[in-house]
């Protein structure tokens, strides 16, 4: 190779390691910029008054200055219900560390899901009282706070088998619905921790 074209090859890799250094940087530079869009607001909590695991009674203030991970569940569900409340336990634990998040369960099954029942349901979760809290009392409030408010189904079926959504809610400090989440779904799961952690930190600062 003759020495005359050394320094045209030195001078073009220079350029192309340093076009090459100044791309990453930007993109660097643009990822530390960029930020995910707001969550969509889609609906409010609605007025209730309801009766807590503890016997203490509750309304929607139960959701002010708090970001809420909610589920409609009832205590002799042999379907879905053990599933979604495993992975209550499970947030409550990851969220161990974010004390403006909390947990609330809607017992859809009343009549039977007495405060007594819910606290022992709760125990056998480790629900950790003040971070998760049960909630129940009549029927036609709950299916109305259900059905009207949260916007989700739930329906008395045949044999005494009660239909409900698999979906978990997420509420902000101000009582706004931002998100639904299906249970069922790891990524979703996933997705509802780093919201609520987001709106939590959100309000932070």
């Amino acid at each position: 190779m003759s020495t005359r074209n050394t320094p045209t090859i030195i001078w073009y890799l220079g350029a192309v390691l340093a076009g090459g250094i100044i791309v990453t940087v930007m993109l660097i530079l643009a990822g530390l910029g960029h930020e995910p869009p707001a969550l969509p607001e889609l609906g409010r909590v609605p007025p209730f008054t309801l009766t807590s695991e503890a016997g203490n009674t509750v309304d929607e203030s139960l959701f002010a200055g708090k970001i809420s991970v909610v589920d409609f569940v009832f205590t002799s569900c042999a379907g879905i219900c053990p599933m979604m409340s495993g992975r209550m336990a499970y947030m409550q634990d990851e969220f161990r560390g974010e004390h403006g998040i909390q947990l609330v369960s809607f017992s859809v099954d009343p009549e039977t899901d007495t405060p007594e029942v819910l606290r022992a349901y709760g125990e056998r979760y480790g629900a950790v009282p003040g971070r998760w809290t049960f909630l129940t009392g009549p029927k036609s409030l709950i299916y109305d706070v259900t059905r009207n408010g949260f916007h989700l189904g739930v329906d008395a079926g045949g044999e005494n088998a009660i239909i409900h959504s698999q979906k978990f809610v997420l509420v902000d400090r101000r009582g706004s619905i931002r998100g639904y989440y299906d249970s069922d779904s790891t990524d979703a799961m996933d997705q509802l921790q780093d919201d609520a952690v987001r709106l939590s930190r959100e309000g932070a600062k």
